[in-house]
């Protein structure tokens, strides 16, 4: 299923898999505001795990720690590309019956024992924003593998029903904003032109920011849910 960001494609799969409301989301501390956010605007409550130091992603000792009767999911971050320890976690997921997340927006393409990182939990989503290790300016990927609760056609009525396509303009803005980027960050670019005009393009709304000042608020805006 592709979104219009990896954050709205997390939003998606919560929602559609209709847990209690007092269900908890185990997160990692060290992560992206959008994750935590698309937790609470689903309507959950997200539950911060620490990191283990030597890969900054999620530790499975503290994932441990933090568990509670009501906690229902774990998303595990792939930091800087290094894949989590997903023997230790996926043996948590299994022991509680909790719903598996890989967030892959930085790991695109890593490995875990021979094998794609995305391919161990329940479902996996990915990033293409413009930071990212392959990028259409902006844009997320989810992916089911497994039925786990029936998410399999609940999220497909919810991506139908709920998740519009873009407008002629956003299409417009990403291309523009896609094509001018590739000529302005290239290194020597950047260097004499681009560390200006880039900030001034911002400023004028030609550029679009990743996270909306809305989001940086924890709200959501009006375009959260599109597809890519």
């Amino acid at each position: 299923y592709l979104f219009g960001s990896a954050r709205s494609a997390l939003f998606a799969v919560l929602k559609a898999l209709d847990l209690p409301e007092d269900a908890e989301v185990i997160v990692t501390g060290y992560t992206c505001e959008a994750v935590p956010n698309a937790v609470i605007q689903a309507g959950y409550t997200p539950v911060y795990a620490d990191i283990d130091p030597e890969t900054c992603c999620t530790s499975p000792t503290s994932v441990r720690d933090r568990l509670s009767e009501n906690t229902r999911v774990l998303i595990v971050q792939h930091t800087y590309g290094i894949p989590a320890d997903l023997d230790a976690l996926t043996e948590i997921s299994e022991e509680r019956s909790l719903y598996l997340i890989e967030d892959c927006a930085v790991s695109l393409g890593s490995k875990y024992r021979n094998r794609l990182t995305g391919t161990f939990g329940d479902a996996a989503m990915f990033s293409f924003e413009l930071s990212k290790t392959i990028t259409c300016c902006r844009g997320g990927l989810l992916i089911l593998n497994s039925d786990k609760w029936g998410a399999l056609s609940k999220l497909k009525e919810f991506y139908r029903q709920c998740v519009p396509e873009p407008s002629r303009r956003e299409r417009s803005q990403a291309m523009f904003q896609l094509g001018l980027s590739g000529i302005l960050y290239r290194p020597r670019m950047y260097v004499f032109f681009g560390r200006l005009i880039v900030p001034l393009l911002f400023k004028l709304g030609l550029f679009r920011v990743s996270t909306s000042p809305i989001e940086k608020r924890a709200g959501i805006g009006s375009d959260y849910l599109r597809r890519l």
